[in-house]
């Protein structure tokens, strides 16, 4: 069973396909995801995209200028191999997802992502070439492609929900065809332009013009390249994406670049794309001409013979494949003697607008995305074509896997079985097994093991060769875990020593050195410690969500006024704005405890063995590093017995469901007849299986329940550790279970809040109303202050006027002259008719009243903070 997602670095292009899925990450995992859009281009695209996302759903929005790095990096050496796919394509949208997949992965890391996301469809290339670029590097992190996983069928489908969701579009569904841009081109595939005999739209081409409408006089284009690298255009020197750009303007008015082909796709289908490459058509006719000067006779040959195959790869999405890398030092150092050239003139042309010919019409299911049909089995569940011979028959299958679970159980003995001459008993194993909780402690293993094997590479411990051959086993553990694939036996005590199982019957002996220098004891401080790093940070994101709602409920009531209580008895007027504002500040502390939990945490452990130390020179700083640590810890003992981490992490974590309980508290008492100063939405309420008027405020009801569980889950750790001796003991295994019960039980109460507060409606009359009365007497007391009266007798004036008003059931503005002049000559009917509650909130002007100035003020700082 897969681990639960909390952070999702999703590549994001503010197009219907992301945007939707956007939408859908934070609905269907409940977590946090940050928009990754890389600008290659399409600049023009960009506006209003990080306002955008962020009504989406979106945590966070990162928007990163990548142009320079795609020419230079990416567009120019497949241009000096000569890669152009099936004699046509000039892989515009290939050679772009690399780029953004290393980024993706690189902005994962940082942002402390365990998982990525993209929006490439299940019969397309993209998926391929994502995932491989994931695969290649980062196979610990989750990879998330909705279009395999939910049950929409094309782009109605995703209107429709963009609709529902009020997520801005600009498709349409009369319009369906979706378009592609960078700096190298525009693709447009999909709806309209499935079928091949329908001739592209001309007023869907933004980068060329009509040939029939092209300039009628020849140009001549001059680029210059040095070593290699296109470096000026007409005599004037550009930066690789400034050059780019030129040629595309230059080109572009020409009619140049336009093609219309029908491709055959890596994942078994053929396609039809109709693509605009002016600046990239005039750049390899450049190239073509200096390389037919300068290449040796026997080089150009030998690299166009292998171009077909690069541009496969490129176009299969194998860029950071060992032989792609290969072959472009291979082209790159051939190409340094290229010295500068032009491309020929450029005449009117024509382009062909149509696919030509039954012979190279699309197969019928790939219409399927126009049809609402299904997705072709070879393109849904399946990222890579099948190869090889058939299956076997399905029964032998079945009897070869049960051959391979019956021998594997025969051959994993419990790793410390050497010292027992019987085995254990099968009600003691099951006793002491953890696999049911500490199974989610998976990617933190297999990250941490990882470090660890470099580590013994480091220690020379391991050969170079073992260590990359356990690191590929290990991604390949994890991509089965993953997957949900992982067979689990009944020998393995925990996650930890079934990975090593696991392991060990994929790279043989070499496996059984993986432990060297290593104890379960500094390996389980370890997944600790890197799993309460991860939940700090995933649970400070979701009390951002918390704060972010109050805060846009506290704008949204500005001006509204509430009865303050004091004893839970009617007080002072203050702002229902300043009310809310008060619970984000409780969460403000709790995402401060969190983060010092997180700082306090952040020792690595590993290196301190069962109790004294690892007996190889292991680096343990460098092990920090590889696993981003602060520190290492200081004493071996302290390192294993330690539970600290988890003790600050539930007592954090129990005060904030505290906090919770109290704002669930008064949702509870406010949506009650008594007080009638809310409304529950329809969905976060409830109903009686008996009483038909009934609605429930359950969910708030269940957030204050669910508190016990998380100050129980701190009681319970601290019981366990209170009577434990150094170092290490098993009842150590018992800190997990309340420990993830509470981080889960909490995660949900903070989600579901999140997702509440917002449709809360407020009876602002009936709260105004409230308000009003007696709540005013404070402020009456304060006038007779202002006129010199001292407090305590103003204190007690107003007491004797309140008793009048509660035995004769009138308000203080009632009163008359003559009761007003013997309780005190500075008392008039109007200095008391001044009395109103707008007027009291007004008077609280100290920093961090409830004065409308002041609330403003704070209102103005949870915007700046909710923008950092």
């Amino acid at each position: 069973m897969a681990a639960p997602v909390r952070r999702i670095v999703l590549a994001y292009s503010g197009g219907l396909d992301t945007s939707v899925i956007l939408r859908w990450l934070v609905e269907r995992h409940q977590a946090e995801v940050v928009a990754f859009c890389a600008d290659l281009g399409q600049a023009e695209e960009l506006g209003g995209l990080e306002e955008k996302a962020r009504r989406t759903g979106a945590t966070k929005t990162i928007v990163e200028d990548l142009r320079e790095e795609f020419v230079r990096d990416f567009v120019l050496p497949m241009f000096r191999a000569g890669a152009i796919y099936e004699n046509q394509y000039l892989l515009g949208t290939s050679i772009a997802r690399p780029l953004i997949a290393r980024r993706q992965i690189e902005i994962a890391r940082q942002e402390r992502a365990d998982a990525v996301a993209h929006g490439a469809t299940g019969k397309g290339n993209d998926q391929v070439r994502f995932e491989l670029a994931y695969a290649a590097l980062a196979p610990e992190l989750t990879v998330i492609a909705p279009w395999r996983e939910w049950n929409m069928k094309g782009r109605a489908d995703l209107i429709a929900y963009a609709e529902r969701h009020r997520i801005p579009i600009t498709t349409t569904a009369e319009k369906p065809y979706s378009s592609d841009r960078n700096l190298l081109h525009v693709s447009y595939e999909g709806g309209l332009l499935e079928d091949p005999w329908r001739a592209p739209y001309e007023d869907m081409f933004q980068l060329t013009v009509a040939p029939e409408r092209a300039a009628e006089r020849a140009e001549e284009i001059e680029v210059e390249l040095e070593a290699g690298v296109p470096v000026a255009v007409n005599g004037e020197r550009l930066g690789p994406a400034a050059l780019l750009a030129r040629l595309n303007a230059l080109a572009g008015p020409h009619g140049v670049g336009r093609v219309d082909v029908v491709e055959n796709r890596y994942v078994g289908l053929k396609s039809r794309g109709v693509y605009e490459t002016p600046g990239g058509t005039v750049l390899r006719a450049a190239f073509q001409a200096v390389e037919s000067l300068t290449l040796d006779r026997e080089v150009l040959h030998l690299r166009d013979a292998l171009a077909p195959r690069y541009a496969e790869m490129v176009y299969y999405g194998y860029w950071f494949a060992p032989e792609r890398v290969m072959l472009q030092a291979a082209i790159d150092e051939a190409a340094r003697g290229d010295r500068d050239g032009a491309a020929p003139p450029l005449p009117r042309q024509r382009v062909r607008r149509r696919a030509e010919g039954a012979a190279l019409a699309l197969r019928p299911e790939a219409r399927e995305l126009r049809r609402r049909g299904r997705l072709p089995p070879g393109g849904c569940g399946r990222v890579h074509p099948p190869l090889g011979a058939a299956p076997p028959h399905q029964g032998a299958r079945r009897a070869q896997r049960e051959m391979t679970r019956r021998r594997a159980r025969a051959r994993a003995p419990k790793a410390w079985a050497g010292r027992f001459a019987a085995p254990a008993a099968s009600v003691a194993e099951a006793f002491t097994t953890s696999l049911p909780f500490d199974r989610r402690l998976y990617p933190h293993d297999v990250a941490g093991s990882v470090a660890h094997v470099r580590a013994l590479v480091r220690a020379r411990l391991l050969t170079r060769r073992e260590g990359a051959r356990l690191e590929g086993g290990l991604a390949r553990v994890r991509r089965e875990l993953d997957a949900g694939r992982f067979r689990f036996l009944p020998s393995d005590e925990d996650i930890h020593m079934a990975i090593e199982r696991r392991l060990t019957e994929l790279v043989g002996p070499v496996g059984g050195k993986l432990h060297t220098g290593r104890s379960r004891n500094d390996q389980v401080a370890l997944d600790l410690r890197l799993w309460l790093r991860a939940e700090c940070a995933a649970l400070d994101a979701a009390l951002a969500r918390v704060q972010r709602a109050l805060a846009t409920l506290a704008r949204r009531h500005r001006d509204a006024l509430l009865p303050g209580y004091t004893h839970l008895q009617r007080a002072q007027p203050i702002l229902l704005a300043h009310h809310l504002l008060a619970y984000r500040e409780m969460l403000a502390r709790d995402r401060t405890r969190l983060r010092d939990c997180r700082a306090r945490a952040d020792e690595l452990p590993l290196g301190a063995g069962a109790l004294a130390g690892a007996g190889f020179p292991l680096d343990r700083r460098f092990v920090a590093r590889q696993l981003g640590f602060a520190r290492v810890t200081a004493n071996s003992v302290d390192a294993v017995a330690d539970r600290d981490a988890a003790a600050e992490f539930l007592a954090a974590a129990a005060i904030c469901a505290v906090h919770l309980s109290r704002l669930a508290e008064e949702i509870v008492l406010w949506a009650s007849e008594e007080f009638g100063f809310i409304e529950l939405p329809d969905a976060f309420a409830t109903g009686s299986s008996m009483m038909p008027q009934k609605k429930n405020p359950d969910v708030a009801e269940l957030v204050r329940g669910k508190t016990g569980r998380v100050t129980g889950a701190l009681v319970a750790l601290l019981t366990t550790l209170k009577g434990l001796p150094l170092a290490y003991n098993k009842d150590l295994q018992e800190d997990k279970p309340p420990l993830f019960d509470a981080a889960d039980t909490l995660g949900q109460s903070l989600d579901v809040m999140a997702a509440m507060l917002p449709h809360l409606r407020f009876r602002t009359a009936r709260m105004a109303a409230a308000a009003d009365g007696l709540l005013l007497a404070t402020d009456l007391a304060d006038l007779l202050v202002e006129r010199g009266v001292p407090f305590r007798r103003a204190h007690a004036i107003v007491g004797g006027l309140v008793r009048h008003c509660l035995a004769t059931g009138t308000s203080l503005r009632e009163l008359d002259a003559d009761l007003l002049r013997r309780h005190s000559p500075h008392l008039t009917p109007e200095l008391v008719r001044r009395l109103t509650p707008a007027r009291s909130v007004a008077r609280r002007r100290v920093v961090g009243g409830t004065a409308p100035r002041e609330v403003a003020r704070q209102l103005a700082r949870a915007a700046r903070e909710d923008a950092s």
